[in-house]
């Protein structure tokens, strides 16, 4: 009988351990991961790199554009913000949606008013 709560007790923390890693995992995701509307194939996922912030466009959750840079400015700069990678992400994913090319211009950064 002691054996048999014993083992009730066991599953049931390791139930309850593998529930909360796996929350905790799809929340971290779910934290960097911007989706426009439920089903969208495509989002935007913002990650640190150094001195900055970069964005990945995701399809079907698998990368289809990687930017590590702030696009059309000399030199190599990232974002200084998370804020202004996502934007950025979301104008490309706003682009392809209406069938342009994903390029982002000058202009756009000013816009979008992205420092650089």
């Amino acid at each position: 009988m002691k054996t048999t709560k014993l083992s009730y007790l066991v599953l049931t923390v390791l139930f309850i351990g593998i529930a909360v890693m796996g929350l905790y995992l799809v929340n971290m995701h779910a934290g960097n991961s911007d989706k426009s509307f439920a089903g969208d194939p495509l989002s935007v996922s913002v990650f640190p790199v150094d001195n900055g912030w970069g964005y990945d466009i995701l399809e079907h959750n698998k990368i289809i554009i990687h930017q590590n840079i702030i696009p059309s400015i000399s030199g190599d700069k990232p974002f200084q913000s998370v804020s202004d990678a996502r934007k950025t992400g979301q104008l490309v994913i706003k682009k392809i949606r209406n069938k342009q090319l994903p390029i982002i211009h000058k202009e756009d950064l000013n816009r979008l008013n992205i420092h650089y």
